[in-house]
């Protein structure tokens, strides 16, 4: 006989709109309200939520703009059917359907897709979001930013062990000229009560989007890659894969969360192998932090802190002016830092395309965060409130360009580098945001001020260093420094429905 648990799927489903949530850069508000509506409602055979939000921003490319959200999510046992689209007139891209249809508006394919929960084996297919083992706005081998991605998923869990395998469909077919490129995230691990310790790895591969041996074969990636490449053999093949791997550690009871990560992309060996030999830079970021409930019920508070080495999840290049190389298999969704819109060139925003570590490569990060569900008068739902503080310290970052200016990183010099630029990039943020409901009726509300200094900018890279495949751009400290500030209010509205088939026969 078959097990399914409804209450596990929906939490699997909407995982990451938890993460939404409580992420902190994330548009909390309009998204996230649609997606915990239809988190919520997902008891029911048919849901449907549609919401709206109207922004005030100093940032992006419009300083007021209207965002909507259509959301629905059908349910038929462990089956699972989810799509969300969003429609905004923020000016970030290009108007969905040319010649005026859209009244100005952009469309994003948030989500789209199927779940089938059959316990303890979880599959979904389609495009979603997904999210990472530790739950930290600092999450390392998948951002915290709720960005959806077509992807294969299988995940297994039980009461000791878990083994998760994701394959993502990052570039297919693209209009800009990227290759086919895809990635397979895979996490492992044992329970023993409030305490997990796990292992993950992520294989970036070109050429193809989808590769059946690294989603399958539970061997770590690292293996998979040196063995399918090596030499003297009938199956080798021809392209060079992208290997990065790391652990965790995390303690969850009621009341109180902990965990550790480590991420890493490339280690020098040779200081312990050949220390008179050439260094290579160290790759790595690490990740650590908690929450904790207060006494007396006075909410929640955390506390986080990350960071990078410089040239972590690029892609590797070589050779020298006139013969540079650019594997393309970066840790990121585009190999690319810009796109065109009107003829227009704009930079893609780092944290919209790290895959992993929203804030990327070459950078400290602190953040506190608060939250709370008060009871409030006359508001017949608890108002739940939330607010962080973050600070974050980058130098130069290249999403897009191996060794950011240099063909080769030996051009630079030996050894890891680490916020060694001229100017650094300071940033502060401050968030505070409140949400309630009222029946069918959902309201929140998002305020977010902050100050920005030697705010990172598209640079270009010397003439003199320049060659064939390191014409991409990469960011740099720059000299401007202002202010941040954003207002969001945001409603939304659920719509349920549960026929017969979704009842049991006592319920009739």
């Amino acid at each position: 006989m078959i097990f399914f648990h409804r209450s596990r799927a929906v939490a699997l489903l909407s995982a990451a709109i938890a993460l939404t949530l409580t992420s902190l850069t994330a548009p909390v508000g309009l998204a996230a309200d649609v997606r915990a509506s239809a988190a919520r409602d997902a008891d029911s055979d048919l849901s449907f939520v549609i919401a709206g939000a109207q922004t005030v921003t100093t940032e992006g490319y419009a300083a007021q703009f209207q965002h909507i959200g259509l959301t629905g999510l059908i349910t038929a046992g462990p089956l699972s059917i989810l799509g969300e689209l969003h429609l905004q007139n923020d000016r970030k891209y290009s108007e969905g359907h040319g010649g005026g249809y859209w009244l100005g508006a952009n469309g994003t394919l948030e989500q789209g897709g199927a779940m089938l929960d059959l316990y303890p084996v979880t599959l979904r297919v389609g495009r979603f979001y997904h999210a990472d083992e530790v739950e930290s706005p600092y999450s390392l081998f998948v951002s915290s930013m709720p960005i959806g991605a077509p992807l294969v998923e299988l995940d297994v869990r039980t009461p000791h062990l878990f083994f998760s395998t994701r394959s993502i469909e990052l570039n297919r077919d693209s209009a800009r000229g990227y290759p086919d490129r895809g990635a397979a995230i895979r996490s492992y691990g044992i329970t023993a009560g409030p305490w997990r310790v796990g292992f993950q790895d992520v294989i970036v591969f070109v050429d193809r989007t989808f590769d059946l041996e690294y989603f399958i074969n539970p061997i770590p990636g690292f293996l998979l890659q040196y063995l399918k490449r090596s030499p003297g053999t009938p199956w080798a093949i021809s392209v060079n894969h992208n290997s990065i791997l790391g652990f965790f550690a995390d303690y969850d009871q009621p009341g109180v969360y902990g965990y550790a990560q480590i991420l890493i992309d490339d280690i020098n060996f040779n200081r312990f192998a050949k220390p008179d030999d050439y260094q290579n830079p160290d790759k790595i970021a690490w990740s650590i932090g908690g929450r904790v409930d207060l006494p007396s019920g006075a909410g929640r508070v955390g506390l986080y802190h990350a960071g990078a080495t410089m040239y972590t999840f690029q892609a590797f290049g070589g050779g020298g002016v006139g013969s540079a190389t650019d594997t393309r298999y970066g840790y990121v969704y585009y190999p690319d830092v810009e796109y065109t819109v009107d003829g227009e060139v704009r930079a893609i925003d780092p944290a919209d395309n790290y895959i992993g570590y929203l804030h990327g490569e070459n950078n400290l990060a602190f953040v506190a965060t608060y939250d709370h569900a008060l009871s409030v008068r006359p508001f017949p739902a608890p108002v739940s409130v939330d607010a962080s503080l973050e600070y974050v310290l980058s130098g130069s970052k290249s999403p897009g360009n191996p060794w950011h200016q240099y063909n080769w990183y030996g051009e630079a010099g030996e050894g890891t580098r680490f916020l060694e630029d001229e100017r650094l990039e300071s940033r502060v943020t401050a968030r505070v945001g409140a949400a309630t409901r009222f029946g069918d009726w959902g309201f929140n509300a998002r305020l977010t001020l902050g100050f920005v200094v030697n705010e990172l900018e598209l640079t270009d890279v010397d003439p003199n260093l320049i060659g064939p495949n390191n014409e991409i751009r990469y960011f740099a400290p720059g000299t401007v420094s202002r202010p941040i500030a954003e207002l969001r209010l945001g409603a939304s509205y659920a719509l349920r429905y549960r026929g017969d088939a979704g009842r049991t026969r006592a319920d009739r």
